[in-house]
């Protein structure tokens, strides 16, 4: 990933997180460390070394592809052919580009397990693409992320992270400024959301080097807008919480909204009444949270974390529960999260190669029992993000271009970008 986009600052707060989380002794420089003294040890041919120090690293970070890769390689070195099929397995699920065809994997190539990994490969290289485009638009520098509908009107909102705005589009991808009377202080917009009455549209905002005329100094905000595109008001984070962003935000069937702070790993809340936001759910397991869903009723509020995990938190109980999952699919890199009739959909735009995926759940929400593909090596992807679902169809922006970006952070020209695609797919139809 290019250090200019916004995935790359996603895995730095990924792995600062995983260390604190699963050891809160270790420090960024022990992971990167241990994890070049194995990558060292390998290139040195010092194998037991080498499986001993890929250990190490995997303990400090057990979902991290690169490593589970390398110990696979380091078991297979080391006579431990069960542990190595099983570490390559992880590996390719979230990155299928690490090559299976390593001379040091050559104790492994009549496994029958090791050929179905390889089968795995192969499938996850193959496009399934199930989505069409719902329309284009030609702002190319743009660079869209989050996403809202009102099929009253049949208006698309979309928040612009480069543009520092709020655009309403038309099925023909025909724009129009949102926004009358642009707030100075506001930055980037990523998660926005039509309450149920569609009276208001609410929106997050962050300050990134990606934001036009960046200043540091500009707060994290939600915003509450009638549709006529008026400032209703504006919501600033407690003082305890500092330098937050905001990934996303989802609104109850009360009014209430919440939106994840992916700096802190905090779940707040706007407090109508102060006219602040109130910390509402923070834990020690989360590493890099994103995408924020309800279920059917607004019981369960369901969490993506960007490490590889979703999470169910029961709202009345804040009781926070990680969401099981024992089959061949990755969790990793999961932006986008949307609840459809006792299934979640994951747009992920951490993986390789990015894809949509539908997932299961059981009765209780506490385990994926099932998934299908919807969308996978789709021709239109540059790092999906963020959907919204009307009735049966989700629509979702393909390509967010965080790639379209020099080293100082300044947006490319228009004819190295692309236009915005705008994806749609019947889930009924996927059944």
């Amino acid at each position: 990933m290019a250090s200019s986009d916004y995935s790359f600052m996603k895995y730095l707060l990924l792995i600062l997180a995983t260390f604190f989380i699963n050891h809160s002794v270790f420090s960024q420089n022990d992971f990167a460390s241990v994890y070049a003294k194995a990558r060292e040890d390998y290139k040195n041919k010092e194998y037991k070394n080498f499986y001993t120090d890929a250990m190490n690293a995997l303990r400090l970070r057990p979902t991290h592809q690169g490593v589970l890769y390398y110990a696979g390689i380091a078991s297979a070195l080391n006579s431990k052919p069960d542990d190595a099929v099983s570490f390559l397995k992880k590996s390719i699920l979230t990155d299928s580009r690490y090559d299976l065809t390593n001379p040091d994997l050559v104790s492994l190539k009549d496994r029958t397990d090791f050929k179905n990994v390889v089968k795995l490969q192969k499938e996850l290289d193959t496009p399934v693409i199930h989505s069409d485009t719902a329309f284009i638009v030609n702002d190319r520098q743009l660079h869209v992320e989050g996403i809202a509908y009102n099929p009253d009107t049949k208006t698309f909102y979309l928040g612009s992270i480069h543009q520092r705005k709020i655009v309403k589009a038309d099925l023909n991808g025909t724009t129009t400024d949102f926004i009358k009377d642009q707030p100075r202080e506001m930055a980037s917009i990523f998660g926005i959301k039509l309450e149920a009455k569609r009276k208001f549209l609410w929106a997050c905002s962050s300050a990134l080097e990606e934001t036009k005329d960046y200043d540091p100094s500009i707060p994290s905000k939600v915003y509450k807008y009638d549709l006529r595109g008026t400032l209703i008001k504006s919501y600033d984070p407690p003082s305890d919480v500092t330098a937050a962003i905001f990934g996303d935000l989802v609104i109850s069937n009360k009014d209430e909204v919440y939106v994840s702070d992916s700096k802190n790993n905090i779940i707040l809340k706007v407090n109508e009444s102060t006219g602040k936001l109130d910390s509402f759910f923070e834990s020690s397991e989360f590493g890099n949270i994103q995408g924020i869903t309800f279920s059917e009723g607004n019981s369960v509020m369901f969490i993506s974390d960007y490490l590889g995990s979703i999470f169910k938190l029961e709202m009345k109980a804040k009781r926070l529960t990680k969401i099981a999952c024992l089959l061949d699919v990755s969790l990793k890199g999961i932006d986008g999260l949307n609840f459809y009739k006792g299934t979640l959909i994951g747009i992920q735009n951490g993986v390789a190669p990015l894809r949509v995926v539908q997932f299961i759940l059981n009765k209780e929400y506490t385990s994926i029992i099932n998934f299908r593909t919807i969308d996978r090596n789709h021709p239109a992807f540059n790092e999906p993000t963020l959907g919204t679902i009307d009735n049966n169809t989700l629509y979702y922006i393909a390509n967010s271009q965080w790639s379209g970006y020099d080293d100082d952070h300044k947006i490319k020209p228009a004819d190295q970008l692309q236009d915005i695609v705008i994806l749609k797919v019947d889930l009924e139809k996927l059944k």
